[in-house]
């Protein structure tokens, strides 16, 4: 239990990471259409959109509409577990989980975060 309780860790900061790296700007109203809700939470086609954009820059290989959707489900449910058994990855395990991520990409953390800056800049608060 504890084995997979600390993967589930390790999973909800790589979630989180990628969570914030595609944080990203304004849509239009067909970006925002909801096309599925996994226990009342809404995935739109944008944010598939940017899954499949992420999922492609980190594996060097354009996923199905399909992958991305499941990816994005897979994520809602692996946040949901981690909020029930209360798992809070630290600032180091998101720090960890992004470098993962950048690594993967063949970046650096830095050039990771400059790049989807410039793509996809935050909405303003």
């Amino acid at each position: 239990m504890r084995l997979q309780i600390a993967v589930g860790a390790r999973l909800g900061a790589l979630v989180i990471a990628a969570a914030a790296v595609l944080a990203f700007a304004s849509t239009t109203r067909a970006q925002e259409e909801v096309v599925v809700l996994v226990n009342g939470e809404p995935i739109t086609s944008l944010d598939i959109q940017q899954r499949s954009k992420f999922m492609e820059l980190s594996s060097h290989k354009a996923p199905t509409r399909q992958e991305a959707i499941d990816s994005l489900i897979d994520q809602i449910l692996e946040l949901r577990e981690a909020k029930r058994y209360d798992i809070v990855p630290t600032d180091t395990d998101v720090n960890a989980a992004y470098a993962s991520v950048a690594s993967h990409m063949g970046w650096t953390p830095r050039n990771c975060l400059k790049y989807w800056r410039v793509v996809a800049p935050a909405k303003p608060p």
